[in-house]
C-alpha cells in the first residue's frame, strides 16, 4: 500500500486518535512554512469531518490557532502557539484583535 503524504511532502504516520492527527497536521504545516491547514485537508486527507470541535477543544487547552479568513466556504487554520510555548508578541496580537482566535 502506498504511503499517504501531507501536502505531498511528509509521510503521514498512523495515529490512534483524530486529536493526534489534528495536532500533528497543525505542527507539521507550521514547520514546513505552509502556514495553514484547510478544513478540506482535514476531511479528505485525515478523515476528520468535524474539525471545528477539535480546534475549539485545543483552544480551550491553551493552543493559539488563528482562523485565516477566506472568501470561500473552506476554513483555514494556522497554529500560532502550543501551550508549552510563550511569546509576549503573540499575547499582544491577541489582545489587540489582530489574531482571530
Amino acid at each position: 500500500m502506498d504511503a499517504a503524504y501531507f501536502k505531498d511532502k511528509v509521510p503521514i504516520p498512523m495515529f490512534k486518535s483524530q486529536r493526534a492527527k489534528v495536532e500533528w497536521a497543525l505542527q507539521q504545516a507550521r514547520a514546513m512554512n505552509e502556514s495553514t491547514v484547510s478544513s478540506n485537508e482535514f476531511v479528505y486527507t485525515f478523515g476528520i469531518p468535524r474539525i471545528s470541535s477539535h480546534i475549539h477543544q485545543l483552544r480551550q487547552e491553551g493552543w493559539v490557532i488563528d482562523n485565516i479568513a477566506s472568501h470561500g466556504k473552506t476554513a483555514k487554520y494556522k497554529l500560532v502557539r502550543t501551550p508549552g510555548e510563550y511569546d509576549p508578541e503573540v499575547d499582544n496580537r491577541i489582545q489587540i484583535g489582530e489574531l482571530n482566535v
